[in-house]
């Protein structure tokens, strides 16, 4: 499909659009860039600097022919909407209509909505169903809800269809602080600059946590189900505020001084809502735990800080692609199953991807450096069109008698990349088939994983001890995502 994202630049837009590049359709985003971040454009989406009432949509919507629109530009602070409603209800209300009206005029064939289910229910003892009558406290919710008929009205005179999909508090990598879960970035924060958290009043206040990661899947959903439908996105289950920073303090490690301030006049005690229907119009629920959303938030907050990003290092023959020996053309290289996936994943919970091989077919005079390069240009645009892209392959063109520094067992190559890449090498894994991709990744002080496809039955009775290890490559990633970056 062709798809506009609008927001695509800001903290749940931009996942979205992973989400959607990695599903394999052609996706446009719109973001001025002024709550948005050049950072989290996805380099496989074209970006149009752009505000959503400019006249400059229209050529974007006539270049575009988008088959659906994703609208997730929006003014979303709720203190700024108090104090100016004016300005909320431009961007809010004004803004959608003239994406609607584009729409209409350009043949988009369906909205995806975001709206906020925080804002619409109020005190909730139970979880809010889809059917419970609105009440918004805020223009901002006043907004979101006005959105929603707009929607409907569409809908019934021109035939546009929609999805609207009511968000609960929303967390994870690229959150900003001031958002509705912000919470969550406002404690890791405190907890890495070794601070106290300041919880407002008993702790006991309870709100629906939803991981950003699952929000996007529901985006992808929604492409082809729920049209005509309103559907509230979360975990369906209430985590106090004492509970988030218990959780937090053990992903972090250490025990932070936990230090109560007066309770807030007019805070919510309890927001949590039904997600029963997600389930039967989407086929969707939540798949990421609060223990894991925490831990991959926490450590995509300590990489801003400046702690260096931490990669996957990939070996080539027998971790990506079928073994074959001394493969240099690009007609035998056979994906092993499940890499693709794997790879995407990755990307997505924020680690670059390092390929790092051995090459002594070069040395011996098999073939030359200009093949395997060849080869390796072929298989990262192959991975682009997938959506996946490596930050770097790094190759050992030498023999085992050279006495290079760079071929594994040695860790010369990883160390490179970690010197060129600025990575973060203590948080970083190795993947590989082989005894000497696990001794490399030890002495370049990176976490080995051991993987027995390719060599690796052959090569498990050589490995040191206490090496992971795992079926392929997608096992692997799996830990990774699970347990975070750890020695």
């Amino acid at each position: 499909m062709k798809i506009l994202v609008t927001g695509g630049a800001g903290f749940i837009g931009s996942h979205v659009v992973d989400a959607y590049v990695a599903a394999g359709h052609a996706v446009t985003v719109v973001d001025d860039l002024s709550t948005g971040k050049r950072e989290n454009l996805n380099p496989n989406a074209r970006f149009v600097k752009a505000d959503i009432g400019a006249p400059a949509l229209r050529g974007v919507f006539r270049r575009g022919r988008f088959d659906v629109v994703n609208h997730h530009a929006a003014q979303i602070d709720v203190r700024r909407s108090v104090a100016d409603p004016l300005n909320d209800a431009r961007i809010n209300v004004l803004g959608l209509i003239y994406v609607l009206e584009l729409a209409r005029a350009h043949g988009v064939k369906k909205m995806i909505f975001s709206a906020s289910g925080g804002t619409y229910y109020g005190e909730c003892p139970r979880p809010a169903r889809e059917a419970a009558v609105p009440a918004p406290l805020s223009p901002y919710g006043v907004s979101k809800l006005a959105s929603e008929y707009y929607l409907r009205a569409y809908r019934a005179l021109h035939g546009v269809d929609y999805t609207v999909l009511r968000y609960g508090n929303v967390y994870g990598p690229r959150q900003d602080p001031h958002g509705e879960a912000g919470v969550v970035a406002i404690f890791c924060q405190r907890l890495l600059a070794g601070k106290p958290l300041w919880v407002y009043g008993d702790g006991k206040q309870k709100r629906d946590y939803v991981f950003v990661e699952d929000v996007a899947r529901a985006s992808v959903a929604a492409l082809r189900r729920a049209g005509g439908e309103s559907v509230n996105i979360g975990a369906g289950r209430a985590v106090s505020v004492n509970q988030l920073a218990l959780t937090l303090a053990e992903v972090h490690g250490g025990r932070p001084q936990i230090l109560h301030k007066p309770a807030r006049p007019g805070e919510l005690f309890q927001s949590w809502m039904d997600v029963r229907k997600a389930r039967r119009v989407l086929g969707w629920r939540a798949g990421i735990g609060l223990a894991e959303g925490l831990a991959r938030t926490h450590r995509h907050i300590a990489r801003a800080a400046g702690r260096g990003r931490p990669a996957v290092f990939l070996d080539r023959d027998g971790t990506l692609n079928v073994e074959k020996e001394y493969l240099h053309k690009h007609r035998d290289w056979v994906w092993i199953p499940g890499v693709i996936s794997a790879l995407r994943a990755l990307q997505r919970g924020g680690y670059r991807l390092v390929v790092v091989t051995n090459q002594s077919g070069v040395a011996r005079g098999y073939y030359k450096k200009a093949d395997v390069d060849a080869l390796h240009r072929r298989v990262s645009a192959d991975l682009r069109r997938r959506g996946v892209a490596l930050d770097g392959i790094y190759v050992c063109p030498h023999g085992p008698a050279d006495g290079c520094e760079c071929r594994k067992p040695e860790p010369g190559m990883l160390l490179r990349a970690g010197r060129e890449l600025g990575l973060d090498l203590a948080s970083s894994f190795m993947v590989g088939d082989k005894a000497a991709d696990v001794v490399a990744a030890r002495r370049a002080g990176v976490s080995p994983l051991f993987v027995r496809t390719g060599h690796g039955g052959l090569e498990e009775k050589r490995l040191p001890a206490g090496v992971r290890r795992f079926k392929n490559l997608a096992d692997a990633a799996r830990h990774v995502l699970a347990r975070g970056a750890v020695l």
